[in-house]
């Protein structure tokens, strides 16, 4: 059995580990599309990542 990862501990996004992409979309309320993307657009970082759907989340209001 693999260990319990605490991707709350990263600060980059790894958009080729699934589980990784499911966490960040439940946790941003988002698709795992839409976590795909926002890492082509901004990169890795978690920070970015989060400010990026923060502001188009605030553009759809």
């Amino acid at each position: 059995m693999a260990p319990k990862v605490n991707y709350l501990e990263k600060t980059w996004i790894n958009i080729n580990d699934a589980d990784e992409v499911a966490f960040w979309a439940k946790r941003f309320h988002v698709t795992p599309k839409e976590i795909v993307a926002a890492v082509a657009h901004v990169g890795k970082p978690v920070r970015y990542v989060e400010q990026h759907l923060e502001h188009k989340l605030l553009k759809k209001s």
